[in-house]
């Protein structure tokens, strides 16, 4: 070997070296490019399932995009070595199911719901005896059906059947969430035959979610929007005022001041509906 190959080499082998050595001292990864509202970086967060758990559920507190995104950057880097981990599965699903709300344009809705499914359904068997797999499958596959032009109302019952299971499992969980998400399925599909719609089966189970979880403005504003749409406008009414006039926690407020406004329409419509100016 001459020796200016030989020199080649060194200086090839010290660049990987140095490169190495970089990398195992935290150098920020870059951010997958669905990750845009991401504020924390690779070499931040934590490196043991216990923390990073920790971490996630922290971030879940703020409520906002960036946050969320937080928590999911924090997920793919710990199920890289714990791949079975339900804890970290669910808590995946749960942010990208908040991030199918926040986001209005399609493409970005569904490549949210299309990985919180695909964290769900790990959840789920892992561990088919609880409900947060369950809950957030049913979420974000209710959130794909929406971006979606053919094939929507087919994903319909899949929706209503991880509802149920966690509705069975736990009707409590995030404050009568698995109800809210039944009732809203009846409330707003279409009916029989072209799918499984029936606005009195949706007012049911929101009422019932009313019931459980009556400090939740969310489950008023669909209960509201439900007699909306079964022309029982004096109640309906009401439920949007309980929502306008809820005192919320810190931690709701980013999502309270949305739902006012959806309340806002409500009453609008009632209006119109009425032959109100």
């Amino acid at each position: 070997m001459t020796a200016p190959r030989r020199r080649r080499e060194r200086a090839a082998l010290a660049i990987t070296a140095s490169s190495l050595l970089v990398s195992l001292a935290g150098c920020p990864a870059a951010l997958p490019p669905n990750l845009r509202e991401a504020t924390a970086r690779m070499h931040e967060l934590p490196n043991d399932p216990e923390n990073a758990i920790k971490y996630i559920d922290e971030e879940e507190t703020k409520q906002t995009a960036p946050s969320e995104e937080n928590e999911i950057l924090a997920v793919d880097k710990m199920l890289v070595a714990n791949p079975l981990s339900y804890e970290l599965l669910w808590r995946g699903a749960r942010a990208c199911a908040w991030l199918t709300d926040e986001f209005t344009d399609k493409d970005r809705r569904g490549s949210w719901a299309q990985k919180g499914v695909d964290y769900a359904k790990r959840a789920v068997a892992i561990d088919t005896h609880r409900v947060e797999g369950y809950y957030y499958l049913g979420i974000n596959l209710g959130q794909s059906a929406t971006t979606k032009t053919v094939g929507a109302y087919m994903m319909v019952p899949r929706v209503l059947k991880a509802g149920e299971s966690a509705l069975k499992i736990d009707e409590k969980f995030d404050h009568a969430g698995p109800g809210r998400l039944i009732g809203n399925v009846y409330a707003k599909a279409p009916p029989w035959p072209a799918s499984v719609g029936d606005v009195e089966d949706g007012i049911k189970y929101l009422k019932r979610a009313v019931e459980v979880a009556p400090d939740y403005p969310q489950n008023h504003l669909h209960y509201g929007d439900a007699l909306v749409s079964n022309n029982q406008y004096d109640e309906a009414q009401k439920q949007y005022q309980m929502v306008i006039d809820a005192q919320v926690p810190p931690e709701w407020a980013h999502r309270a001041e949305g739902w006012r406004r959806e309340a806002q329409v409500g009453l609008k419509k009632i209006s119109n509906k009425r032959g109100g100016k």
